[in-house]
């Protein structure tokens, strides 16, 4: 899979609270989290984005 390298700026609440849950070993970095959360998102959406491809 080729993949593409993205910056975000997150807030440091809500950093915390990612390495919370990496502390809990629920994702193995912070990486591993925003991965998930794009693909989540991406998922939710599917909907929106198979009737805008087919168009």
């Amino acid at each position: 899979m080729n993949t593409e390298k993205v910056s975000v700026n997150v807030n440091v609440v809500d950093i915390g609270k990612i390495e919370l849950l990496i502390e809990k070993g629920i994702y193995t970095n912070k990486t591993d989290f925003m991965v998930k959360a794009i693909t989540n998102e991406l998922n939710k959406n599917e909907g929106i984005l198979e009737t805008t491809l087919r168009n």
